[in-house]
């Protein structure tokens, strides 16, 4: 037992020295305060950027290719849990 008790306290210094978490920097290309793109789709297949309602799913991609240009900090996808999955996928 008591081996068994210093090969835990060697390991357990080891692993917790082990791990090192290193951060990336900011790109310059994007603005850090910028908010994420918000798409939404509700319960009846409305889909909407930054609340504003989207009228099919042309004007879907055209708005998407604008929006993105911006150099937006990522997309946050919104759905109502009534929504079919494979709507979402498409």
């Amino acid at each position: 037992m008591l081996v068994l008790v210093i090969i835990l306290l060697v390991t357990r210094r080891y692993l917790r020295n082990r791990f090192m978490l290193s951060y990336q920097k900011p790109r310059n290309d994007r603005d850090i305060n910028a908010q994420p793109l918000q798409l939404g789709i509700d319960a009846q297949g409305a889909i909407t950027i930054n609340k504003n309602p989207i009228a099919d799913l042309a004007a879907l991609e055209i708005a998407l290719k604008a929006e993105l240009a911006k150099s937006r900090n990522g997309v946050h996808i919104y759905a109502d849990q009534a929504v079919v999955y494979a709507k979402l996928q498409k």
